[in-house]
């Protein structure tokens, strides 16, 4: 049996070090839905092993921790501690980062917000066998610029692609709310925002919260083809913080015009209080 047992291992080893092989082999796992669980010394998760995310919690046991820490690390060394305070997470997925959010940071409490149902189940799982469900508060809506419904469509390989869709299609209807219509939010430390490229709308929909708080906002950005959208962004970004910087090539600090030359999806962090220009 010990011989046997061996070498299974081994081969599953050698079967999985092929990146072809092993999405083929976890991905025959999706017509079944079959879910992994497994225990990360620090911390537990459910996933669904065909999806990308689940993937590579099955290859190396987290998913984009990284950015985590080393943001923290990088306010902390810009005088701004994010620690002891709370997150609020748009796009929360499975609840990866949620769960990052109090080992890494640590923070005192979360709202994490996911519109997907099938991603906000495996949300509210991962916090629940976390011992988190006193600390984080789940809502299963999205964030944009107006309350009400949008159309959103659920990647069922890529569930991190899941996105809102102009034409509804084979998308379902899913309720949005804004950052401003939320309470509670005095202790907010930090946003954590990736949206598919719905970024634009859900900061329309926050003004009124970052003029009052300032919290950084760390999110994923995702050009827009429309050259207007993307100024949009650009406009809140720079008239809100002192501070634009492109965190996914190298922390390079960004101005309006470095802002509009961006062409690839990348992922931004912006901090500080704007100073306002005196007038004479």
């Amino acid at each position: 049996m010990g011989l046997r047992t061996n070498l299974a291992k081994r081969l599953s080893n050698i079967a999985l070090s092929n990146a072809k092989i092993r999405r083929e082999i976890l991905r025959s796992f999706r017509s079944n839905q079959v879910m992994f669980y497994r225990d990360l010394n620090d911390h537990s998760l459910v996933y669904y092993p065909h999806d990308v995310i689940g993937e590579q919690i099955t290859l190396t046991g987290a998913f984009s921790r990284e950015p985590v820490f080393q943001i923290t690390q990088f306010l902390r060394g810009s005088g701004i501690d994010i620690a002891g305070g709370l997150i609020l997470e748009i796009g929360a997925n499975i609840g990866t980062h949620t769960v990052y959010f109090f080992k890494d940071i640590p923070c005192s409490r979360a709202i994490a917000i996911e519109p997907d149902p099938i991603n906000f189940d495996l949300l509210s799982k991962n916090v629940r066998i976390n011992g988190l469900s006193d600390q984080v508060e789940l809502v299963n809506a999205g964030a944009s610029s107006s309350p009400g419904t949008l159309p959103f469509m659920h990647d069922e390989l890529n569930s991190g692609g899941s996105r809102f869709v102009e034409n509804g299609g084979q998308g379902v209807s899913v309720d949005v709310i804004t950052v401003d219509g939320l309470d509670n939010l005095d202790d907010l430390r930090l946003i954590w925002l990736d949206v598919e490229g719905h970024e634009t709308q859900v900061l329309e929909g926050a003004l009124e919260t970052l003029g009052r708080l300032n919290p950084p906002i760390y999110l994923e950005y995702t050009p827009q083809p429309t050259a207007s959208e993307n100024r949009r962004l650009r406009d809140i970004l720079f008239d809100n913080y002192a501070n634009v910087v492109d965190f996914g090539n190298g922390c390079a600090p960004l101005s309006a015009a470095s802002f509009d030359d961006i062409s690839a999806q990348t992922d931004l962090l912006v901090f500080g209080q704007k100073k306002p220009v005196d007038k004479e």
